[in-house]
């Protein structure tokens, strides 16, 4: 029982992880997408590198997505440990 509510654990300190630093993800692929498009204008091309950063934006909008649904998918087992702690501080 104990790995499960260590394993648990994890995935709710991962999930918080991809919360915390969402925005900010987001914000540094924009910055790098904008910075690679102002090379493009100046005759520097990296259409490679805005292909790849493009394709990391899709990548963190579906792993946002994904953490949504494992959120959910969660909660169960979460109030399940919940109570289980919580009879244990009683029986204490």
């Amino acid at each position: 029982m104990n790995e499960d509510r260590f394993v648990l654990i994890n995935v709710m300190e991962n999930l918080f992880n991809i919360d915390q630093f969402k925005e900010e993800q987001i914000l540094k692929l924009d910055t790098i997408e904008e910075m690679l498009k102002g090379f493009e204008k100046v005759d520097v091309k990296k259409e490679g590198d805005l292909k790849k950063t493009r394709k990391l934006q899709e990548e963190w909008a579906n792993l946002i997505k994904r953490a949504q649904t494992v959120q959910k998918d969660i909660q169960g087992p979460v109030k399940a440990e919940t109570d289980k702690t919580k009879d244990q501080i009683k029986k204490f």
